[in-house]
């Protein structure tokens, strides 16, 4: 009887492992990630046209405080 419950607890699990998400969860998927890879694009774009501004306080506020 063990040997049965064994083989239908296999075959349970292969079968959750072996249904994939649907075509509708799929398309979803696909979505989401154009979605979030748009932005990404869209923020490097909006960051590499942005004139560059030179922010180097940190040699300043350093050299600030060892004055005092």
């Amino acid at each position: 009887m063990k040997k049965v419950f064994g083989i239908l607890a296999v075959a349970a699990m292969m079968s959750i492992v072996a249904c994939g998400p649907s075509a509708a969860e799929q398309k979803a998927m696909e979505e989401k990630l154009k979605k979030e890879a748009d932005s990404i694009a869209d923020a490097l774009t909006k960051q590499m046209s942005a004139p560059e501004v030179k922010a180097d306080t940190t040699k300043k506020a350093a050299a600030d405080t060892t004055k005092r």
